[in-house]
Parts: structure tokens; C-alpha cells; sequence
């Protein structure tokens, strides 16, 4: 399976990504931009995991890019959002690995 880079924008306590899978991007230098990570993520073959829509923007435009989940799930609550990602992950997962971007909403 892929690494995964976590965005900042994403709470790090969860459960899910409590293993070695997973790279933080609390964990690199604060002033690294959206294209740091981005290169990051290309140059260790990981997956970034966001809701930031720069990233998202950027492979629609991008020559080469990192697979990207995308997390499109607007004004929920982290005590709503966690049961959500729990149920939703495996299948964004099992997508990411045929798929260059998987976009996740409450619903799908």
C-alpha cells in the first residue's frame, strides 16, 4: 500500500491514521507551501489527503501529479466527521490505487 501525506487542514488525532502509513504535514517545516508538499508527495510516491481545493486545482492543471483524496464535506462538525471518514475510507482507498484523484462527499 501507499503513504499517505495528511494536509493540515485535516485533524491529526484519528484513529485511522494512527500507523507508519502516515506522514503529517504538521510535521514538516510550518512555512512549506501547498507546492512543497506537493512535491513532496510526488518524490515519496504518497497520497495527499486533504480538503484544501488548491490541491485539487492544481492536478487539473498539473503535467504530473500525486494521487489525491479529496475530502468535500463542508461545515461538519469533526464529532460528525469522524464516523463519516471511518465508514467512507476504505472504499476511498480501494479507489485511490485504480484512480489519479478520488473526491469524497458526505453522501458518496
Amino acid at each position: 500500500m501507499q503513504g499517505f501525506l495528511i494536509d493540515v487542514n485535516l485533524p491529526r488525532r484519528f484513529h485511522l491514521w494512527a500507523s507508519g502509513d502516515f506522514t503529517f504535514a504538521h510535521d514538516f517545516d510550518p512555512s512549506w507551501s501547498d507546492a512543497a508538499l506537493w512535491d513532496h508527495a510526488l518524490a515519496h510516491d504518497l497520497v495527499i489527503v486533504t480538503v484544501d481545493t488548491d490541491f485539487y486545482d492544481l492536478a487539473l492543471v498539473a503535467p504530473t501529479c500525486p494521487k489525491i483524496i479529496h475530502f468535500k464535506l463542508y461545515n461538519l462538525r469533526l464529532r460528525d466527521w469522524h464516523p463519516l471518514v471511518t465508514r467512507l475510507w476504505p472504499q476511498a482507498v480501494g479507489l485511490i490505487a485504480m484512480h489519479r484523484m478520488v473526491i469524497v462527499y458526505r453522501d458518496r
